[in-house]
């Protein structure tokens, strides 16, 4: 019945036979799957589509449907005929919901759940026909997509609040996003399907878009209405993509995922050691697909932020990793901020602060709420929810640590008592690199036996650390309680 069921849906063409044909050589004598090898092509043949793009006439009808054409084009040139099928109904949902909703609260929530049931029926899908390996496919897409959905339905609601509403309930960033006005037809779909983004994200908001589109994103004195030059900017992006690429390709050679598979043959020396080097070696991938991603955006002038106090051009509009900010942070909290930025803003902006009642602040329910739909968003594989609920405990753990130990090594004025906070940055370095790749490990293998059995090899310790770590915020302040501090402590507390 399964492999009725998956026939009939893989009529769609899933694939595009005539592109496979010409990278399924490249692909086998290379060792890089087959779509991810296509994806790749596309993210690289962004750049001369984007320093194209960017030359077309100032008329935003055109833009829309360049920008539409293009990313149909690269949706069937990677996926085939089927997977621009699912985009357009649940964008053409969406788009009806948003437009003749409800002129409350309702509409984005209908449109959450919507969006999110889709894509959930799609990972289920995906779990029920295919539960030994996780594809690039349409459903990775939608993902993306169900981030941009889900977000323009809220901006919508909130640019139609009053003025009180909206100073009284929502964030100054928040307030940045939001619409004064419903998109036309084109315009969302000009959202939905641009090329840039539209298959390996970042997700960026509908008036992002909207101000690239009809060029307000550079009305200042500084760019006089005219997208600035970005070749080096460009370039630079380029080049760091291209180390990390390198950088891949040597650790996969000399610390290939497939060890953690014979883990076991190993002293426990060595199964320490591997697994905190191999699952972050496994994150340059995405610091290479993020950083060549947002070259494309910089070259097409989407990724202009405005200028810095010195006057200089910013281009991190579209930034999506910070990855000295992940491998040098001191906490989960420094983690959380600097990886795959674009979801975390949704994951804040439009989940965390949205179930966090108004007037209240978020605790640890909103937390645990925040963390637990990311895992749904990814999907049902239980290694998810296994990564998932032990980095919202790390991450709860470390905001406590800052407030409740870290003041103790500090000073009146904020400066740090020597040595002790060095030591106390170092082991926060040291532990919050160590746990993230021994948590990382149910999230690359996704299955909880196989999870188990690595975390197992190695007696638990990341688990022993994290529990050690909650009895410590537990016990010390008992003993030494904080004292009560200056304002510029209080400025340093999360």
């Amino acid at each position: 019945y399964q492999r009725r069921v998956r026939g009939m849906i893989d009529q769609l063409e899933y694939h595009n036979p005539y592109v496979d044909e010409y990278f399924r050589p490249i692909s086998v004598s290379a060792g890089i799957p087959l779509r991810s090898l296509e994806l790749i092509f596309l993210l690289f043949l962004n750049y001369p589509l984007s320093l194209a793009f960017r030359t077309l006439p100032r008329n935003p009808t055109l833009k829309h449907v360049i920008g539409i054409l293009l990313g149909l084009f690269e949706f069937w040139f990677c996926l085939g005929p089927g997977g621009g099928v699912h985009a357009f109904i649940t964008s053409t949902v969406s788009f009806l919901i948003i437009t003749f909703g409800p002129q409350s609260s309702i509409s984005p929530i209908i449109n959450f759940i919507w969006a999110f049931g889709y894509l959930s029926a799609a990972q289920i899908w995906r779990v029920w026909t295919n539960y030994e390996g996780v594809d690039l496919d349409w459903i990775t897409a939608q993902m993306v997509l169900t981030m941009k959905l889900t977000t323009a339905a809220w901006d919508v609601y909130d640019g139609a609040r009053s003025a009180q509403e909206r100073e009284k309930e929502l964030t100054p960033e928040q307030r940045g996003y939001s619409l004064p006005r419903k998109p036309t037809l084109l315009e969302w779909y000009g959202y939905v399907f641009f090329y840039a983004g539209f298959l390996a994200g970042p997700a960026f908001k509908l008036k992002e878009y909207i101000n690239y589109i009809e060029m307000s994103q550079f009305n200042n004195k500084d760019c006089k209405g005219n997208i600035p030059p970005s070749t080096v900017a460009c370039l630079m992006k380029l080049g760091e993509s291209m180390i990390f690429l390198i950088l891949y390709g040597l650790c996969s050679t000399f610390f290939p995922s497939g060890m953690l598979l014979k883990l076991h043959t190993f002293p426990i020396y060595l199964r320490l050691l591997y697994i905190w080097i191999i699952p972050a070696s496994q994150r340059i991938q995405y610091y290479f697909v993020w950083l060549l991603t947002e070259g494309a955006f910089i070259a097409n002038g989407m990724g202009y932020a405005g200028h810095d106090e010195r006057g200089r051009i910013t281009w991190d509009l579209m930034s999506n990793a910070r990855p000295l900010g992940v491998e040098l942070a001191q906490n989960a909290h420094e983690i959380v901020t600097n990886w795959n930025c674009k979801t975390q803003s949704w994951l804040k902006n439009y989940i965390y602060l949205r179930i966090t009642p108004v007037s209240q602040k978020p605790n640890w329910v909103t937390m645990y709420g925040t963390y637990f739909i990311s895992a749904f968003w990814h999907g049902f594989y239980s290694g998810y929810y296994l990564f998932f609920v032990s980095c919202a405990l790390d991450t709860w753990i470390a905001k406590e640590f800052r407030v409740r130990i870290r003041p103790h090594l500090l000073k009146e004025d904020g400066s740090g008592i020597q040595p002790w906070k060095r030591i106390y940055d170092f082991f926060g370095w040291f532990f919050s690199q160590y746990l993230l790749a021994y948590f990382a490990l149910s999230f690359i293998f996704l299955k909880w036996d196989k999870s188990i059995e690595l975390w197992s090899s190695v007696g638990f310790i990341g688990h022993i650390i994290l529990f050690g770590g909650l009895a410590m915020v537990i016990v010390f302040p008992r003993i030494f309680p904080v004292k009560q501090t200056k304002k510029v402590l209080d400025q340093k507390r999360h």
